[in-house]
């Protein structure tokens, strides 16, 4: 009798659908917030600790973050693009993630289309941004990458170069103010 009325009354679904009851998982560097799920914001937050130590490594440096940064999964495209119109972000719904610099904690905004391997990317993408600028705190570095012209003068098709010669080439982006 007791553990039917205890049963009865307990309610074990909690809303997470809204950004005001988002769920937030926290790792050493990272915290992720998500609307879409405990286990998203959990592996992705795991999966940027480990990213950190592979850029810190790469630029040869072993500053270690001044605070934990924000990752923010929203909602949707709508939700993405009101973030970065509300700080002042300029940002663009086709790259899927942005670090929002002007934003008070700094943080990184993506939205999720399903693909879980394109979102890390995204957002691994977006936090070498955010952790250049804490890193390297004199340094002034553009916010917007865009792909360089090449052969230079362009090509008469428009079209890139194939993987291989990317892969030759080597970095495919160039900062610009």
């Amino acid at each position: 009798m007791a553990a039917t009325r205890l049963r009865d009354g307990t309610e074990v679904f909690e809303d997470h659908s809204t950004w005001e009851k988002a769920w937030e998982a926290t790792s050493r560097h990272f915290l992720v917030r998500t609307t879409h799920s405990y286990g998203l914001a959990a592996q992705l937050a795991q999966g940027l600790d480990v990213m950190l130590g592979h850029v810190q490594k790469t630029l040869g440096v072993e500053v270690a973050p001044p605070r934990r940064y924000h990752v923010y999964v929203l909602p949707s495209v709508a939700d993405y693009n009101a973030f970065g119109n509300a700080n002042g972000q300029e940002h663009s719904s086709c790259y899927g993630s942005f670090h929002a610099a002007a934003h008070p904690e700094r943080a990184v905004a993506a939205v999720y289309d399903g693909n879980h391997s394109w979102l890390k990317m995204l957002v691994t993408h977006s936090m070498v941004h955010q952790y250049v600028q804490d890193a390297f705190p004199a340094a002034r570095l553009p916010t917007w990458v865009s792909p360089p012209t090449w052969p230079p003068g362009g090509t008469k098709s428009g079209a890139w170069p194939s993987s291989n010669a990317s892969k030759r080439l080597g970095v495919w982006c160039r900062c610009t103010s």
